[in-house]
């Protein structure tokens, strides 16, 4: 239903598409800013959406790269909540666009993050692992590298459920590189290195799970907890022992709450006959 926010809104929008072409569009933005914020009152977010986009338009026109980004920006935002993610991604293009020719990557990437965020809620993933990198890549512009790392291994998550496990396994040793550098992000690469062992397992690469141990234990990671029932998990295979294999896959380390796109693997390697 139609409440008072919005009858205003529509009324202001009118009133901006009559001005004449000659009329000042200082008089168009001040209504259509009026509307604006009366359609975000009545949270009629598509017609504020529109109105944003215009509002973006005209900042365009005069050459106002902040403004008109700022406001593509909350038209991006508008789209997203009425879930009209087609006109979201259409008008954050246009924003991460403005950020890249004015050399603003944080910016950019926080935008990129926004559209593979939607790409991924519409299952479009390998768009998805596109813009993640993307992300990844204008972090490292700004030399923030454990943010960008932490999209790139969003993106390198995503490429499991595409069955690109070894596309997957590049792009989260790449990750495991940036927190290797880091004190801070000691526990995440201790995560990792599970991670990327249980995709080898999945994959019955142990040459390349034995490799990944080495490399593990070369960067003094070989009596962490990850570590150690990643090495003993492969040895149960490689020697069929049920019993350890039983024991190690039904531990707490093992059991605990992964990302759903490591579940799968999981999954597949419990499923394992010895």
């Amino acid at each position: 239903m139609t409440n008072e926010y919005e009858l205003k809104g529509d009324t202001l929008v009118n009133e901006a598409n009559e001005l004449s072409s000659d009329s000042s569009s200082d008089k168009t933005i001040k209504l259509l800013d009026k509307a604006s914020i009366n359609y975000t009152l009545a949270k009629a977010h598509s017609k504020a959406g529109g109105v944003f986009s215009s509002l973006g338009d005209l900042y365009s026109s005069i050459n106002d790269t902040y403004l008109s980004a700022s406001n593509y920006n909350k038209a991006g935002e508008a789209y997203i909540k009425a879930e009209d993610y087609t006109n979201a991604k259409i008008y954050l293009d246009k924003v991460y666009e403005l950020y890249l020719s004015n050399g603003n990557y944080v910016s950019a990437g926080k935008t990129t993050v926004t559209i593979a965020e939607i790409l991924a809620k519409q299952d479009l993933i390998v768009e998805a692992i596109d813009y993640y990198t993307k992300a990844y890549d204008y972090y490292l512009m700004e030399n923030n590298e454990i943010t960008g790392a932490s999209h790139l291994r969003k993106a390198g998550y995503l490429l499991i459920s595409c069955d690109e496990y070894y596309k997957a396994i590049n792009r989260l040793r790449t990750v495991f590189d940036h927190y290797s550098s880091k004190e801070l992000t000691a526990s995440s690469n201790r995560e990792l290195l599970l991670d990327i062992g249980i995709i080898y397992i999945y994959l019955r690469d142990f040459n390349g799970c034995h490799e990944w141990l080495d490399f593990c234990a070369a960067n003094n990671l070989q009596n962490s907890i990850s570590f150690i029932c990643l090495r003993d998990l492969v040895s149960s295979i490689e020697n069929k022992d049920m019993s350890t294999f039983s024991s190690l896959i039904n531990s707490p380390i093992l059991t605990k709450t992964f990302n759903i796109h490591i579940n799968k693997c999981l999954d597949g390697i419990k499923l394992f006959s010895l």
